[in-house]
């Protein structure tokens, strides 16, 4: 007889122990699910949305490094520095062998404007891991936001990172080179930067700033050459080129480049001004005449700016209408802000 409580007590544990493990199933069957639905929301950019998912699995499992993570990044994501340190702070204590929390928390703090903190978190994460060369990058890039331009160069000089062939290592070599008074060398750095990347536009305009800071002007036609290239819809790229080019003599390529931004931008007012500008100094009365075809456009506009009225009353100066020309360059020393060359084209006409 007593068999009988004793196989009962035996099937209710077989029972409860099943559903105990049932429950655990389902429960992390939940878990997983709410982790890749935030998942799907983050690369969707619905962070609000991420951040509820991971939450829920975090109700679950609210010890899961993972959980952690994920949603320490998804507060990254949407600019929520705190909640996000919070996250990856507690994901660090979770796993303490892990460099990955440290790393997120230096990225949080990076994009806050904390370099120092952010120095101390990769730092932190390094010496968990110092296989990993994008730890590195970050460590040297942070130094830089801290303006320590030679201890960045220290981190990069290190051989997990020295025969790096990535872009943007060379290009913050070279940001940190020039910062510390050494250009040629800054230049030198460019060059691998752009063997690997050729479509790396702020190296190109670092290239072309550092030429021109030495004087080397064909040598910083080249880059801003490739800058029109690449950005073939900016008219600032063109306005860039052909400023060179003046400045070496070189009028008829510069009108040239800006002929072609005008066809791109007809009414993009940097480039008729300095195109119009290249026509009048020393041009011919046909390009007289193109300059003013260019411009009247944009000077019937009673917002015109001060720039594009003094090149079309020079315009009209050069054509001998004086009396329109006084009146355009009237406006353009009335036109805030002011153009300084009106007030003397304007002298000149009155006179």
């Amino acid at each position: 007889m007593q068999r009988v409580p004793l196989l009962i007590a035996a099937l209710v544990a077989t029972l409860l122990g099943g559903a105990l493990a049932w429950g655990t199933v389902r429960q992390e069957r939940e878990f997983q699910r709410l982790l890749v639905q935030g998942d799907r929301a983050r690369a969707g950019d619905e962070l609000t949305t991420a951040i509820e998912m991971f939450s829920g699995a975090l109700a679950l499992r609210p010890d899961s490094v993972l959980g952690r993570l994920k949603r320490g990044d998804a507060y990254r994501l949407r600019g929520e520095a705190e909640a996000a340190l919070r996250d990856l702070e507690q994901a660090a204590r979770l796993d303490p062998s892990s460099p990955r929390p440290r790393e997120l928390r230096g990225d949080v703090l990076l994009a806050a404007g904390q370099p120092p903190a952010a120095r101390a978190e990769y730092t932190r994460a390094i010496e968990l891991d110092d296989r990993v060369p994008r730890l590195h990058y970050k460590l040297a890039l942070a130094a830089f936001r801290d303006d320590r331009p030679q201890d960045t160069l220290e981190v990069l000089d290190r051989p997990v990172l020295s025969q790096s062939a990535a872009a943007e290592v060379h290009y913050l070599r070279a940001l940190a080179l020039q910062a510390v008074g050494a250009p040629a060398r800054a230049v030198e750095a460019l060059r691998p930067a752009l063997m690997a990347d050729p479509g790396f536009v702020a190296a190109y305009e670092l290239l072309a700033a550092l030429q021109l800071a030495r004087g080397r002007l064909a040598d910083a036609v080249v880059p801003l050459r490739q800058l029109t290239g690449l950005e073939p819809s900016s008219a600032e790229r063109y306005v860039a080129l052909s400023a060179v080019l003046v400045r070496m003599g070189q009028r008829e390529p510069a009108r040239v480049a800006l002929e072609e931004a005008v066809v791109r931008s007809p009414e993009d007012r940097r480039v008729v001004v300095a195109l119009s500008r290249l026509l009048l100094d020393g041009g011919t009365p046909a390009e007289f005449t193109r300059a003013e075809a260019l411009l009247a456009p944009l000077a019937a506009s009673p917002a015109a700016p001060s720039d594009v009225l003094t090149q079309y009353g020079r315009a009209l100066l050069a054509r001998g209408d004086l009396a329109r020309a006084v009146a355009v360059l009237a406006r353009g020393t009335a036109t805030w802000p002011a153009d300084l060359d009106a007030y003397r084209y304007r002298a000149q006409a009155e006179t």
